[in-house]
């Protein structure tokens, strides 16, 4: 996994992501919980739309559906969907970088599962961490208001909500930033929440400049990834119906293609009301076909941002603490 010539790995070495089809269907089934899930929720958005919804020329949340009383749940179903099938999936990576081994399936999903209690930890140490400076700055603020004794009072605490304020950003930039890493570390090293928890701010705070490096080059490749599958799957539908006559049963054909495509595209059951029998099975044909290539796509996206997440983890370990590669956790060994 090392340059013979260097001992090490380059930088696009570093940030390679092993193409494993078992990582691939664990990606597929994670991007249709989160999909479902956030139905359910009553959020009517892809996992993927904050890449346009959150841009320069999007609205924002409310453009993506988010109502009030959604983030929390939505936040929830992210963190669940993350300690089991993130964490497989981290491990089936972790796996191939490392040793170059493939995981199965039913291995990966056992030692997430299995390691569930330290994820969980993880994630409720960082938001109790958070949610304890927050406190304290809200307390001094509602005791800051006390008549009387309240501004007397602010002269002392309004100084430590200044410094408890630093912390609880510092807090909330290393738990966003560090999330993935520390996902990454629960599938490479079984220590520990604590110990998941403090890599991940460990390299995000010790190594910004790489870190934020890796970062956008998995944001970036995994940003290119999404608009390649909608964009192979419009260059679908053009080029099947491209060179139709204008005529009926080409027509109704071009019209339930389409139909289906744009069903696969919002991952819904396609509705062929009005079309005829053999136009209709056209279409289920081509939302059958979509379906599989459409899951096959996006669960590579999904994939591949944690499999990319374990290699910057790789490199970061590397960097800062020295560690090769091949140091991984096995049962046994």
């Amino acid at each position: 996994m090392t340059d013979p010539a260097t001992g090490q790995r380059s930088l696009i070495q570093a940030l390679k992501v092993p193409f494993d089809l078992g990582g691939v269907a664990l990606g597929a089934l994670a991007f249709l919980v989160m999909t479902w899930g956030a139905r359910l929720i009553g959020v009517e958005t892809s996992p993927f739309a904050w890449l346009g919804g959150l841009g320069p020329t999007g609205g924002g949340l409310s453009s993506l559906g988010f109502v009030r009383g959604s983030v929390l749940p939505l936040l929830l179903l992210q963190l669940a969907v993350t300690a089991v099938l993130g964490v497989a999936m981290c491990r089936i990576a972790a796996m191939r970088l490392a040793r170059d081994e493939g995981v199965p399936l039913g291995e990966a999903l056992a030692f997430s599962v299995g390691n569930i209690a330290s994820s969980i930890g993880a994630f409720a140490f960082m938001a109790g961490a958070i949610l304890l400076f927050y406190s304290c700055n809200a307390l001094a603020g509602l005791a800051s208001g006390i008549p009387g004794v309240g501004p007397l009072l602010m002269v002392v605490l309004f100084p430590l909500v200044l410094l408890s304020t630093l912390v609880l950003f510092l807090l909330l930039f290393g738990s966003a930033l560090g999330l993935p890493l520390a996902v990454a570390s629960l599938a490479v090293e079984r220590n520990g929440p604590l110990d998941a928890v403090s890599r991940g701010f460990s390299y995000v705070f010790s190594r910004p400049a790489l870190f934020f490096l890796y970062a956008l080059t998995v944001w970036f490749l995994a940003s290119v990834l999404v608009a390649s599958a909608f964009a192979m799957e419009e260059l679908a539908a053009w080029s099947f119906t491209h060179w139709f006559p204008a005529k009926d049963s080409w027509r109704d054909l071009a019209d339930a293609t389409g139909r289906a495509l744009r069903a696969v595209a919002a991952t819904r059951m396609p509705d062929f009301t009005g079309a005829g029998g053999s136009s209709a099975l056209g279409g289920w044909i081509a939302w059958i076909g979509g379906v599989v290539l459409h899951l096959a796509l996006m669960g590579w996206v999904v994939y591949y941002a944690f499999g990319g997440a374990t290699a910057a983890y790789f490199a970061l370990r590397r960097d800062v603490d020295g560690t090769e590669d091949e140091e991984i956790w096995v049962e046994g060994e």
